[in-house]
């Protein structure tokens, strides 16, 4: 058995610095829309990736076995 070497990273957060969940919900509440994506840019990115997607689902379902 042999050990790996590993990164340890620790961050601190002070006390009155918002957690990023509790700032997106603030967000929310406040009917701040900066943290949010728009509707049209998630279909716009979409419209990209889908085809991409299924070329690949294709391909491998498609694959005849060896």
């Amino acid at each position: 058995m042999r050990g790996e070497g590993v990164e340890l990273v620790e961050v601190h957060q002070s006390p009155d610095e918002m957690a990023p969940y509790e700032r997106l919900l603030e967000s929310a509440l406040k009917g701040d829309e900066t943290l949010f994506v728009r509707e049209d840019s998630i279909e716009a990115q979409w419209k990209r990736v889908d085809p991409l997607i299924n070329r690949l689902t294709r391909r491998t379902t498609h694959r005849q076995p060896s």
